[in-house]
């Protein structure tokens, strides 16, 4: 069990005294470059939060505070108190994550000396996250392109060279200034952009027996022996076996065909791609809808851009809940502004929820929270519950124990208090978490919004809206967005 008491006495960073503030409220982030990454850090992981109202995104980070960080993320082992670091303060709020962090690999310390109070440069930062995130490193693999690659220790070149192929750390005016300080934001912006690029995207299938490799670290939960599916104010369903018509295989796991679910009847030559790498869908004389699904993470839309490059409707994030153990629900800082401007200009609108639920009661509360943010609003499209497994140390999603049952009996909670608040409910999955993490048999009564990345979707089961890429360009949005085709129309 982890020391909480010595964890507390880290009052003012890492663990404010005082509940924490959502990024939108700190009085000292607004127009600040690193902004966005702040909001997820501290509003979706819950790994660097601010106190008394500030952030302090300019202050320099410790060697300590970095290991806390990760010790969040990543969740290391309780490690001893070793003879080899005599000078570290058994007491001090950071000497867990410290002895964590050197136990697993990530921070080794010099002479005897972990230094924790000491700023973490920026070199040792890229060495202390290739560590901490696995990235492999060869000698001299990567060539440095900055104009001060010189001064980059040799212990540290590979590690900056693998960070910066990577676009997580960058320079300034081409030069890395490897031994100045990291400040708070220059580390959240690394460990967003390592969180971003840690994502996993599950490889899709074009045949209708899919068989693919299950993704690292990602759980496999056997079958039950019973299906039911618990939910506020219905009880328990009964559990009476669906029908099943053959079997298939997904991830290494041989999964029952159910009688009950339409199967996907797309036809793939009615798929095309044009120039800009946008998919359309024309079957006899219906075009499939084009749209992009945004949040605080494209910033800035110019809407009447999009609209002008022929998208036709937008699903806009409203809210979720964080990654970590306290599974704290937040509002997205650009879900107005975004509802309100895709709106005026022309495109209909549809919202979500990024779900980090572990209960049914969690799934309402999210649901809740999402239903009082969009009040007021006409919306034209569906509201949709997008419950993903995050796979990082810390996330509670990969540290519980969920099967299908309770994963399925959080969509349908949250679900039915959609339904019931006169909104049209959706379930967004990609093939793991559908065919995995879901008993889609107990979900016929909504659509399914399906996220595969190939030319044409290979999903068994039907679904009406198909994310088709997470790395689409499109006019007035900056970087990459998501792009959808809506295949029956609403």
């Amino acid at each position: 069990m982890r020391r909480i008491p010595a964890l507390l006495l880290c009052l003012a960073l890492l663990i404010p005294a005082a509940p924490a503030v959502l990024a939108a409220d700190y009085t000292d982030v607004e127009d600040h470059w690193a902004q966005a990454s702040i909001q997820r850090s501290s509003d979706e992981m819950g790994v660097v939060q601010g106190s008394g109202g500030e952030f302090r995104p300019d202050d320099i980070m410790t060697r300590g505070e970095l290991a806390m960080v990760l010790d969040r993320l990543f969740g290391y082992p309780d490690a001893a108190a070793s003879e080899d670091f005599p000078t570290l303060a058994p007491d001090a709020w950071y000497t867990p994550a410290v002895l964590g962090a050197n136990a697993a690999g990530v921070l080794l310390g010099d002479g005897g000396e972990l230094r924790p109070e000491d700023p973490v440069t920026r070199q040792e930062a890229a060495v202390l996250l290739a560590r901490a995130y696995g990235l492999e490193t060869r000698a001299g693999e990567t060539a440095l392109p900055y104009t001060d690659a010189a001064s980059v220790a040799d212990w540290a070149a590979d590690a900056v060279g693998i960070l910066t192929a990577r676009g997580i750390l960058q320079g300034d005016n081409g030069a890395l200034r490897p031994e100045d300080p990291v400040s708070r934001a220059e580390a959240v912006a690394m460990l967003d952009r390592l969180e971003a690029a840690a994502s996993i995207q599950e490889p899709d299938a074009e045949e209708e027996i899919i068989e693919v490799e299950a993704p690292p670290g990602m759980p496999v939960t056997p079958p039950p022996a019973s299906d039911p599916v618990t939910a506020p104010g219905t009880g328990t369903e009964p559990s009476t076996p669906p029908e099943t018509a053959g079997t298939l295989t997904v991830f290494g796991r041989t999964l029952p065909i159910y009688a009950n679910v339409a199967r996907n009847t797309y036809d793939k030559s009615c798929f095309s791609k044009d120039s800009n790498g946008w998919i359309h869908y024309k079957s006899g004389n219906f075009s499939a809808p084009a749209g992009v699904d945004v949040s605080a993470w494209q910033k800035e839309i110019d809407w009447d851009r999009v609209k002008q490059a022929g998208f036709d409707f937008a699903i806009v994030r409203v809210g979720g809940r964080g990654y970590g153990s306290a599974g704290n629900t937040y509002l997205d800082s650009y879900y107005k502004q975004n509802i309100e401007g895709a709106q005026a200009a022309g495109l209909d609108v549809g919202v979500y929820f990024f779900s980090q639920a572990v209960n049914p009661a969690e799934a309402v509360e999210e649901a809740e929270l999402l239903l009082r943010a969009i009040d007021g609003y006409d919306l034209q499209y569906p509201v949709v519950y997008d419950w993903e497994n995050v796979n990082s140390g810390n996330s509670r999603t990969r540290n519980a124990v969920l099967s299908d049952i309770d994963t399925t009996a959080c969509a349908l909670a949250f679900c039915r208090r959609v339904e019931q608040a006169g909104y049209t409910p959706v379930i967004y999955f990609n093939t793991y978490i559908g065919m995995l993490c879901y008993d889609v048999s107990k979900l016929t009564a909504y659509d399914f919004w399906y996220a595969g990345y190939n030319a044409t979707p290979g999903f068994y089961y039907d679904f009406r809206i198909w994310q088709y890429t997470s790395t689409g360009k499109v006019p007035g949005i900056s970087g990459n967005a998501d792009l959808n085709l809506c295949l029956r129309a609403y």
